[in-house]
């Protein structure tokens, strides 16, 4: 068998490039004016910034950002603009640093006792927040109607939702109900960016914010921070980082998908339920049961939008 052929530059041998999505400068059309970001949306976002948050990598505090949010608005807006038209963004806006927060004390067990947290720049997550209201509008009715993760919702709905459908089935009588939970364990660390890209294009989302979407994706890093610690930055081959303002839509489109035909249900970013209502003398689906009806096209939908 031949092996893979290698261009070779001077004395230098030059490896295959890795897999990039982002699109040609030439397919990508003019940027358009509703695009665009203007010094007067910039001074609104710096305005609600919250000064009680951590900074991430930059070390830029929020209270700074706020403080001087007049002088800063127009070139916050410029930067965004330019960032878009270029469909690039900074490799500093996309690290990250990760801070382990233990769920009990002493924690006994990395995966199960510890959350990390991840604290990424304010200005990326403000230009992130441009990118999501100008990608929202445009994919919300297309969207799982049963995912309750997006803005103007809150836990509280698919609880509410969920209980009102099982007390209504059980009050017709004759039946009884059946709760089945699934957790996306790691689902946010592997989410593959070729077919999360695939998916916005899919919903029609503008080639300019995809392709900024694209570099947002594209070369990120993290380190790990423990009290005054830290290790060297690690480069992230998929996934998406938790502690941003895109994540959760993001992962919402990459399980949109999933169990649509199945009515009673709730989405809330990586945790799916769903309920049977079963007769009497009727024997259940869910898993458990002898059959696997509803556990098979879960996983089989899991292992085509997730990396191994």
């Amino acid at each position: 068998m031949k092996k893979p052929h290698r261009a070779r530059c001077g004395n230098r041998e030059e490896k295959p490039q890795p897999y990039r999505w982002c699109c040609p400068t030439c397919w990508v059309p003019k940027v358009p004016e509703n695009v665009l970001v203007s010094s007067y949306e910039a001074f609104k976002a710096l305005r609600r910034l919250k000064t009680n948050k951590a900074p991430g990598p930059d070390c830029i505090p929020s209270l700074i950002l706020k403080m001087f949010e007049f002088e800063l608005s127009p070139i916050l807006a410029e930067l965004y603009n330019t960032s878009n038209k270029q469909g690039f963004l900074p490799f500093l806006l996309k690290s990250a640093v990760v801070c382990p927060l233990p769920k009990r004390r002493p924690p006994k067990s990395i995966e199960c006792d510890v959350s990390p947290i991840s604290l990424t720049s304010h200005t990326a997550k403000i230009m992130e927040g441009f990118t999501l209201s100008r990608v929202l509008p445009g994919i919300t009715e297309r969207l799982d109607l049963k995912q309750f993760a997006m803005a103007g919702k809150a836990i509280q709905h698919p609880i509410v939702y969920l209980l009102h459908l099982t007390l209504e089935a059980l009050d017709q009588g004759n039946c009884w109900a059946r709760w089945f939970f699934a957790d996306f364990k790691k689902g946010f660390d592997l989410v593959d960016h070729r077919i999360l890209l695939d998916k916005l294009k899919l919903l029609e989302v503008h080639p300019c914010l995809l392709r900024w979407i694209a570099s947002f994706l594209e070369g990120r890093s993290q380190a790990v921070r423990i009290a005054s610690s830290s290790s060297p930055p690690c480069k992230l081959n998929g996934g998406i980082h938790q502690g941003t303002r895109l994540g959760p839509l993001l992962f919402a489109v990459m399980v949109n998908d999933l169990i649509r035909h199945w009515l009673p249900r709730a989405k809330f970013v990586d945790d799916l339920t769903v309920i049977e209502m079963i007769p009497r003398n009727v024997p259940s689906i869910l898993p458990g049961a002898d059959e696997q009806e509803l556990a098979t096209p879960i996983l089989s939908i899991c292992h085509g939008i997730f990396t191994d």
